[in-house]
């Protein structure tokens, strides 16, 4: 599905602010854990949740890990963001960063299942969530920076802290490689 017009734009320019609000470089690495806690929004893993059934934990926690990574939960003017522990760094700070791209792009809380169990999905605001979230993780400057130090994938990932999925996904998108590549090749 398309973005609105000028939403790519504008996920760059939120990232930029952010980034110029906690006083780091365009390019430097930015934890989503930090813009949560700015914003009064708590995360917490799951297995801090009061009342959670022990089969339930132990179940997403193992076998079903992979049916959660985290959840942004609305309690009325307030968020709390829930994330998986068990699940990788990288993957966690893409996941909180996800959710939190739902609260920064004011997207209505809705059911996570449907009528019947299913999973929920309004592809709309999940792919613009998952746009924001790679955007505010690694930005254009920050896929650039990675390109131009020739760093490898493992490497970058690790320094963002977000997955290798993620990290090749927005060097990709950005068109960064290829962009340090013809610059080379031209000098």
């Amino acid at each position: 599905m398309p973005f609105r017009y000028g939403f790519k734009a504008e996920s760059e320019r939120r990232a930029a602010e952010w980034r110029a609000r906690f006083k780091l470089r365009p390019e430097e690495p930015l934890d989503p854990r930090r813009i949560a806690e700015d914003l009064g929004i708590d995360v917490v893993k799951m297995s801090d949740l009061a009342g959670l059934k022990k089969t339930s934990l132990a179940h997403l926690m193992d076998a079903g890990a992979k049916d959660f990574s985290a959840a942004a939960v609305g309690l009325g003017s307030r968020w709390l963001i829930i994330e998986n522990e068990v699940h990788s760094i990288g993957r966690r700070t893409n996941s909180v960063a996800h959710e939190l791209s739902h609260v920064l792009l004011k997207h209505p809380p809705h059911p996570a299942f449907a009528s019947g169990g299913m999973r929920n999905m309004w592809k709309q605001i999940e792919d613009e969530a998952d746009w924001l979230a790679g955007t505010l993780l690694v930005p254009r400057p920050a896929a650039l920076a990675i390109a131009r130090e020739g760093l490898d994938l493992d490497t970058a990932a690790t320094r963002y802290g977000v997955s290798v999925p993620l990290m090749r996904q927005r060097l990709n998108l950005t068109g960064a490689m290829i962009q340090v590549r013809r610059s080379s090749a031209a000098s």
